[in-house]
This record gives structure tokens, C-alpha cells and sequence, in this order.
């Protein structure tokens, strides 16, 4: 399009040209007709000729610029003297590392590639992608000499990660697209067989994305023999100082033969405290638990510190996978308060029991002698009009059961309280009144019940039904979330808890409608948009008056400054302390739409009846969860039924245990570190677990929002993140920094990656190898033709005739010679 515009400019001044002479009558010229009727046509085939010139060369041009090309038949038979562009898949994942005679497995896959790279034709460029990533990223460059892709080759090191099939496929395809010098393309895969995700589908369309075949070379080791730590846990989730933690270990045995008096050391905070000897038996896993040890982090009350667990074999020909780690929060305690209709007036001895006194039993026991350790949950009573935000500064969660009627005060403490982070259960029982609880408690989304109440309840006490009774049991098929799903539990034992004798006699209705959770989201959108926009007006007042103070802050200004933080702290309350401590958080970098969002009430789990049973709702920062039924034996045989009691203690767990912030992650995936606004101009550190620092940098996610975004973890281990803010002297010289926080975050790799095994890779699908699979993938639609650039042959041509219009115009021109 730009060519043919471009080559209408000369038609244009040809045609204005025309027009600017005049034809005037003059006998003195009459006489020169006769010569010039004679060259005229010559003229007139010159400036056609010259004309036709320049308008093909604007008009190739721009075609040229389009880079154009040329589909032709591809050749059935390789030229071996022809350069292609190679693109080298190497497997680096955790198995490659696996030591063998003479070197690693990777080291055998350098090989084999060191072999497909001197053997390609001059002239050929490289790709040379390790498919499990680095240090530095994936590389996408094409070298265009040998000792360049020998070079990037040698760089490759192992890393924890397992190599991916689909992510593979991708890799091959980017570097494809990205270089387009060459239209012959070469795909050589070089692993060890052990790829996840790989499909036997002959359809799989990623695999026709490819413009070439995937070629395959196999690299293998027999008489294999590994063992490796395939997870390490602290019993309880969390430690605390007054009563032992138990760290339990799973080792997992690939081998032929026995492995007799193995030592497992146990590292806390880096210092060996205890170890085991163990036999491993081949091809089994064993769980090992380590004695009672007891953290002595000091610990502020209301504060959460760090311990740092490791458990580590000793090394074998696959090292890199003999320990795992992990960061266990260490607690002074974790306070749960419970509130009934009795709280502390509760006397067992004459049989009067609030409604919360099985789930307090469950979760903490009596002590049955003096200097027993005390249970890691602390146990609080209070009745609703105790509430107060003192009562609740260090509480985790709250548990309010059978109370007959709420009141404003204490859900205004409630939801301040929910929505800086604190966790609540409300059940029914007792003689809980839906009718005043709806009015006060859900207040039209506005109040911390997650759903709207039914004004009667279904179903009839025991002692209510003169012995015939009709009661609820699971909905089995509801029950999908988490709190009812523990892993290594099949469909069939979980029937089996769930069902008979776990009966409910009595409930509550809760209402799971459209309106209702639109009341919901236009609640918590109104909420927490207005406190949005109250803080932004506050907080630019705030930044201006400190921009202007500088360091010479006057009494007025400070009293100014002192006023805002005041009215910010109303607006958004800040008094739940211990997420003071671990403020930095996801939820606080969620917007408004986000957090309306998730304020939708969601059902968990129902009754056979359809009566939703577990209803959650998000709010702010914290969770709200309605149970319907209650926590005592009047509604349900629940407490009295240990197959299912459980259920509650996993639940309560849970949910203290997502107070606690992330520290255990994964070599495989990201984390987003946030970051305090008034933090983001400090110093930050990375430090690896072999001691190698790395400043990182605080990125902006929008609205006030900002974050450390870490990843691309190659090795397991204790990470260490830092902050620092530097010290100015008096003279304004730097001074030393002084160091604000410090977060440990274990990192570890896939434990399936250690079980040195060829994938199966869809042999269910009809029994094909990896090579059949891939040749099968990837030529079902070999490629028949191929693309031939003929953008360079237009510009040469382009030049060609720019010579031939000098030549003619230089031909066809008169000279005029001045007479002397």
C-alpha cells in the first residue's frame, strides 16, 4: 500500500507538468517545427519509459518492505549440505543430576548434543534451551557458530524443577518463530525419558504447531538406586514455646537392594538436634518421626517468629534431592475465643454446658497431671456483651455457638475484626433466634453472617419428636472442598465417616440466592470503596504535609500529622495485633472489585434435604463460616460420633493456619512478596542457600500497591529475604543501614521428580514408546511445503532498474555545448 501510494507521486507531477505550458502562435518559431515533429516521438518513449522505470521501483520497494515469500513444494529428500536452524531441547531437570560413571546423566545429554551441533551444516545457526530453565532464564538466540552453542551448552546446569512436556513443545515453538533466517528447522529433544504431561494423542495440536519433527535421542541409567526425602512436616502446622513439636519425615526408595542403618539428621535453625537410623526397603516409602523437640525462639506475646526445619540423608548418586526444608511459625500461643450464652457462669459439675464445650474438649483436652505440656490452642470464654477490641487484639479466631441474639455493638467488633484478618465460626444450637440474628447479624450483607437466615428452622430436637425422628444426614456429593477431603482418603472410606450414625436432628436455613449474595458483593463494594477513597484523600494529605515538613517537622505539623494518622486509623482499623507483625500480606494488595468479589457467599456443604450446612463468605481480610447445625449433641450425634468430630478439628486448624503467612513455596512456581507502601523505598536482599546475595526490586501492582515478585528458584533450600533502610549521618553522609526485617522462605523442588522412572507417557492409550509418541505428534501433518524469501531478490532488482533509468536518462538526454 505504501509502494502504490509512493508511486503515484510521480503520475501526478507528470500530469501538473502538462498543464503549466500554453500553445501561443509565433511565426519567427514556424520554422522549427519540422525539426522538432521529427524527435518528438523519441521524446515522448523516453519520458514513458523513464516514467515506467520509477514507478516499478517505488512500487517493488514496498513490496520488498512487506517481506514477501514464496511457497514451494518442499524437497522429500534432506540436503545434507544445507544450513538449518537446529533447535537443542535439553533436559536439565532434578533426575539429570543423577550420578553415573564417568559423569551425571546431563552430562551424557551434553554429549549426545555436542555430537548433533559439530555435525550440522556450515552455515547452520543454533538453539540451545535447557527445557527445565535457569539461573538466567530461557535464551531464545540462534549462534552462528559452533564453539557459541558449545559454549551455552557447557553452561547448563541441573536444577530442581521436573521437566514438562506441554512447556517443552512450547519452548521448540518460540524459538521457531522467533528466528526466521533459516525456513529449514531440526528439533532434537535430549533427555532421560522423564517428562510429565506428555500426551499420546496423535491430535494433540500443540504438537502440530511445530515446524518440524521432533527428533528424539534417549538417554538412560540402569541399576538405578536413590533415596530421598520426599517431605518433611511439624506435626501440629505450627510450634509453639510451651509444649514440644514433633517434625515427622516421609523417605522415599528406589533400588534394587535394601538400604541398612541409614542416618536422617534433623536441623533446626540450622544446628543439628537429632537423628535416626533407619532401614529402607526397595521400592517403598517410610515415615520417620523425630523425637519431641521443644523451640526456644524468643517470642514476643501476640508475635509470630520463624524456625527453619531441615531433614537430609546422606548423599547418594542423586544428591540433590537428600534433604527437604521448611519454615514452621513459632507461637508464644494461638488464642481461640469461644463465645456461648453461659461463657465462664459454664459448671459441668451440675451439668450446665455451653454450646461450645465439645468443640473446646476436642481441640484442648484437660490435663491429667500437673507440668503436662500445654495444648497450642489456648482456650478463652466470654459471653457477646464481653466483646471489645482488647479481648480480641491477639485472638486467631472466634467461635460463637447457641447464641440466642446478637447485638450492634458486638458485630461492629466483629466485623472490625474479620476484616483485618480474624477468622469466625457462628453455629446454630442453644435457642439461637434466626429471625433477630438475620436482622442484626446479616443487616443486608452489611452485618458477618455470610448468608441470610430463613426465619424457621427445619427439622425437630430429639426430645421434641417423642422418639420418631426423620434426621439429615451428608450430602456427599456437595462435600468437594478441602475440610472434607484429606489426602489419602478414598471416596469410599469418606462415605463411610460421613454417613451413619453423623446425623442432624436440627438446623438453621440458611438462603443461597442471586439477591442474596448481590446484597453481598454491593456491601462490601460500598464498604470498602468508600473507606478507598477516604484513605486516598487522607493519605496524599498525609505524604504532602511530610514532603513539605522534610526533616524540620514544627509542633503544628506534627499535631497536623498526628490528626490524619488518627482519622486514618477510625476509617480502617489496625488493632488486631498480630497482623500488625505480618502486615504484609495479599489480601491487603486486593482492590475493591477484588474484594467485593470474594465476598460472594459460597456453600461448602449441605444436607440431604438441600439445606446448605457450611456457608462461607470472605470479608476484607478475614472469613466468616456459617454452620448450621450446632456444636453440642442437641442438633447433631456429631460430638458424640468420633468418625466425624474430626471434621471440626480440621476445620478450627485450618483456619488458625491461614493466619499464619506463606513461607514454604515451590521451585516450580512464583511468589509475590508485598510490600508496605511506606517500605517500598527501603533496601531488599535475596539471600540463597549457598550464601550468594541479590538485590531485588520493588514493582509497582497498581493502586497503591507494590511487591517483590521472586521466583525461578533453581535449587532447594532456606531463602532469606531482607530489608534494610539506609541511616543518613548528621553531616549527610551514608551511614550503615539499618536492617527493618528478615523472612525465611523454604523452597524445594517436586518429589516425584526423584523416582527415577521412564514415564509411561500414554502407554494405556496403546502401548507406544516416548519416540513413537513423539514422531507420531509431531509428523502427523508433516510439513509439504516450504517458504522461500524473495524480499532481497526485489531490492536487487529495485537497484538494477534505478542504473537502467540513470542509463537512459543519461542516453537520451541532448548536450548542450556553450559557444566560445
Amino acid at each position: 500500500m505504501a509502494g502504490a501510494m509512493a508511486a503515484a507521486v510521480p503520475v501526478i507531477v507528470h500530469l501538473l507538468n502538462r498543464r503549466r505550458f500554453q500553445v501561443i502562435e509565433w511565426g519567427a518559431m514556424d520554422f522549427l517545427l519540422e525539426a522538432v515533429s521529427r524527435s518528438r516521438r523519441i521524446f515522448e518513449l523516453r519520458d514513458l519509459l523513464l516514467l515506467l522505470l520509477r514507478l516499478l521501483c517505488l512500487l517493488l520497494f514496498g513490496l520488498a518492505l512487506s517481506r514477501p515469500f514464496w511457497n514451494r513444494a518442499a524437497q522429500t529428500t534432506v540436503d545434507p549440505n544445507r544450513p538449518v536452524h537446529a533447535v537443542l531441547l535439553i533436559d536439565n531437570s532434578l533426575s539429570t543430576g543423577y550420578e553415573k560413571t564417568g559423569g551425571n546423566v546431563l552430562s551424557e545429554c551434553k554429549t549426545k548434543a555436542r555430537q548433533v551441533i559439530e555435525g550440522l551444516p556450515r552455515g547452520s545457526l543454533i538453539s540451545v534451551i535447557p527445557i527445565s530453565g535457569s539461573a538466567a532464564g530461557i535464551n531464545y538466540e540462534a549462534y552462528a557458530t559452533t564453539d557459541e552453542a558449545l559454549e551455552a551448552l557447557a553452561s547448563i546446569k541441573p536444577v530442581d524443577r521436573s521437566a514438562q512436556a506441554l512447556a517443552t513443545v512450547d519452548l521448540a515453538t518460540e524459538a521457531c518463530r522467533r528466528n526466521t533466517k533459516l525456513s529449514a528447522k531440526r528439533i532434537v529433544l535430549i533427555a532421560d525419558q522423564q517428562i510429565t504431561g506428555w500426551s499420546a494423542d496423535p491430535d494433540n495440536e500443540q504438537l502440530k504447531q511445530l515446524p518440524a519433527p521432533l527428533q528424539f535421542m534417549e538417554v538412560t541409567s540402569s541399576d538405578i538406586s536413590n533415596a530421598w526425602v520426599a517431605d518433611v512436616q511439624l506435626q501440629d502446622g505450627v510450634a509453639d514455646t510451651e509444649s514440644p513439636g514433633i517434625v515427622l519425615a516421609t523417605i522415599g526408595y528406589q533400588g534394587k537392594e535394601p538400604r541398612e542403618n541409614v542416618q536422617l539428621t534433623l536441623k533446626i535453625d540450622g544446628v543439628p538436634v537429632s537423628s535416626e537410623t533407619v532401614s529402607l526397603q526397595p521400592n517403598q516409602s517410610r515415615e520417620v518421626q523425630f523425637p519431641e523437640y521443644r523451640f526456644a525462639v524468643p517470642i514476643e506475646t501476640g508475635k509470630t517468629n520463624y524456625s527453619t526445619i531441615e531433614v537430609a540423608l546422606p548423599p547418594d548418586q542423586l544428591p540433590a534431592d537428600d534433604q527437604r526444608v521448611v519454615v514452621v511459625p513459632v507461637v508464644a500461643s494461638l488464642p481461640v475465643v469461644f463465645i456461648d450464652n453461659l461463657g465462664e457462669e459454664e459448671n459441668p459439675s451440675q451439668g450446665l454446658y455451653g454450646d461450645t464445650f465439645w468443640l473446646r474438649r476436642l481441640l484442648a483436652p484437660q490435663l491429667a497431671a500437673v507440668g503436662q505440656n500445654q495444648p497450642l490452642i489456648q482456650i478463652r470464654r466470654l459471653k457477646l456483651e464481653q466483646l471489645s477490641q482488647e479481648s480480641l487484639a491477639d485472638v486467631r479466631l472466634v467461635v460463637i455457638a447457641g447464641v440466642t441474639s446478637p447485638s450492634a455493638a458486638a458485630m461492629t467488633v466483629l466485623g472490625e475484626y474479620v476484616e483485618q484478618g480474624g477468622n469466625l465460626i457462628v453455629s446454630g444450637g442453644g435457642n439461637f433466634n434466626p429471625v433477630t440474628w438475620n436482622d442484626i447479624g446479616w443487616n443486608e450483607g452489611h452485618g458477618i453472617l455470610p448468608a441470610a437466615l430463613e426465619p424457621a428452622t427445619v427439622g425437630r430436637l430429639r426430645e421434641e419428636s417423642g422418639g420418631k425422628t426423620d434426621p439429615f444426614v451428608f450430602d456427599f456429593d456437595s462435600l468437594v472442598h478441602e475440610y472434607f477431603r484429606p489426602d489419602g482418603v478414598s471416596d469410599e472410606e469418606l462415605r463411610g465417616l460421613y454417613g451413619p450414625p453423623t446425623l442432624f436432628f436440627k438446623s438453621l436455613v440458611p438462603i443461597a440466592s442471586e439477591q442474596v449474595e448481590s446484597q453481598s458483593v454491593k456491601a462490601a463494594s460500598d464498604y470498602f470503596g468508600k473507606q478507598a477513597d477516604q484513605l486516598s484523600v487522607l493519605n496524599k494529605q498525609l505524604s504532602k504535609l511530610q514532603a513539605a515538613g522534610g526533616r524540620a517537622v514544627g509542633g503544628e505539623q506534627l499535631q497536623q500529622q498526628t490528626d490524619l494518622l488518627k482519622q486514618i486509623a477510625e476509617i480502617q482499623p489496625a488493632w488486631l495485633g498480630w497482623r500488625k507483625q505480618d502486615g504484609r500480606s495479599a489480601e491487603e494488595q486486593r482492590t475493591t472489585e477484588e474484594i467485593a468479589r470474594r465476598a460472594r457467599p459460597t456453600v461448602l456443604a449441605r444436607l440431604n434435604n438441600g439445606t446448605p450446612l457450611l456457608v462461607r463468605r470472605y470479608w476484607g481480610r478475614g472469613v466468616v463460616l456459617l454452620f448450621s447445625s450446632s456444636l453440642s449433641p442437641q442438633w447433631t450425634t456429631m460430638p458424640d460420633v468420633g468418625q466425624s468430630w474430626w471434621l471440626m478439628d480440621r476445620i478450627v486448624r485450618s483456619l488458625l493456619t491461614d493466619t499464619l503467612p506463606v513461607r514454604n513455596l515451590s521451585t516450580e512456581g512464583g511468589f509475590v512478596l508485598p510490600v508496605a507502601p511506606n517500605e517500598r523505598s527501603a533496601r531488599y536482599t535475596l539471600t540463597s542457600p549457598s550464601g550468594e546475595a541479590e538485590a531485588l526490586s520493588v514493582d509497582a501492582l497498581g493502586n497503591e500497591r507494590y511487591g517483590i515478585n521472586l521466583g525461578n528458584w533453581t535449587q532447594r533450600g532456606i531463602y532469606r529475604v531482607s530489608a534494610a533502610r539506609g541511616n543518613d549521618s548528621a553531616e549527610g553522609a551514608p551511614g550503615e543501614d539499618a536492617q527493618l526485617w528478615e523472612l525465611p522462605l523454604a523452597v524445594n523442588g517436586p518429589a516425584d521428580e526423584s523416582e527415577l522412572v521412564v514415564s509411561q507417557l500414554g502407554k494405556a492409550a496403546g502401548g507406544r514408546t516416548f519416540v513413537a509418541v513423539a514422531s507420531a505428534g509431531a509428523t502427523v501433518k508433516p510439513p509439504s511445503n516450504e517458504d522461500v524469501d524473495i524480499w532481497k531478490w526485489l531490492i536487487g532488482l529495485v537497484l538494477c532498474m534505478l542504473l537502467l533509468e540513470l542509463y537512459v536518462a543519461a542516453k537520451s538526454t541532448p548536450r548542450i555545448e556553450l559557444a566560445r
